[in-house]
C-alpha cells in the first residue's frame, strides 16, 4: 500500500513491526519490512475505525465487537482499497507473528 511520507505514525510502532517483520522466515508476503509495517498499521487504523463507526453510531453488533470491526477492515481493504488484498494478507502474517510470541510468553 503506498502511503505519503508524511505521516503522524509513531516511529517506534513501525520500527516494532518492521523488526518482527525482518526476523520472521515464515512470512509469506513479498513486501519489504517497512511497507509490510505500513500495510498492518494501515488494517489496525481500519479496524479501529469500525469499533468507531459502531459506537458512534450504535450499531447493534451481533457478534464480538472484535470480530465485526476485523469484518469491516476486511470489507474496505478487499472490495474498496487498490491493493488490499495484499495489505490484509501482510497483517494476517503479522498478527500470526505476535500470537507466536504470546504464546512463548
Amino acid at each position: 500500500m503506498k502511503v505519503s511520507t508524511q505521516s503522524c505514525v509513531p516511529t517506534s510502532l513501525l520500527l516494532i513491526q518492521s523488526g518482527a517483520l525482518k526476523k520472521s522466515i515464515t512470512l509469506k508476503r513479498t513486501s519489504p519490512p517497512e511497507e509490510a509495517a505500513l500495510d498492518v498499521l494501515a488494517h489496525t487504523l481500519l479496524h479501529e475505525f469500525g469499533h468507531a463507526l459502531i459506537n458512534m453510531n450504535h450499531i447493534p453488533v451481533v457478534v464480538k465487537e472484535e470480530d465485526a470491526a476485523d469484518g469491516f477492515a476486511t470489507y474496505l481493504l478487499i472490495e474498496i482499497l487498490p491493493g488490499g488484498l495484499n495489505t490484509l494478507l501482510t497483517a494476517a502474517d503479522m498478527f500470526e507473528l505476535e500470537g507466536e510470541d504470546f504464546d512463548t510468553l
